[in-house]
């Protein structure tokens, strides 16, 4: 369990660096992946990030694994989830 919680921790950390305007969405899989590697630990892929605005669950997609085609860069003013 407690391996669990510092790999999820690390791989949020990891991501949150990135946060920036300019940065692809895209990019945040990557970073969140070598972390997980790192730690031995695995990514499940049918859950991601994602957008908060009128509604919970909108755009964008933010996937937590390498290699995704996320669309889209962040801009000041998005409101987005990272959940590793």
């Amino acid at each position: 369990g407690a391996r669990l919680v510092k790999c999820a921790y690390e791989a949020l950390s990891a991501a949150i660096d990135l946060v920036r305007p300019g940065t692809l969405y895209r990019d945040l899989g990557e970073a969140i992946s070598k972390v997980t590697k790192r730690a031995q630990c695995s990514i499940v892929t049918t859950y991601c990030g994602h957008g908060i605005g009128s509604l919970f669950h909108t755009a964008p997609n933010v996937p937590h694994y390498p290699k995704n085609k996320a669309k889209g860069t962040m801009q000041v003013g998005h409101i987005f989830t990272i959940e590793p």
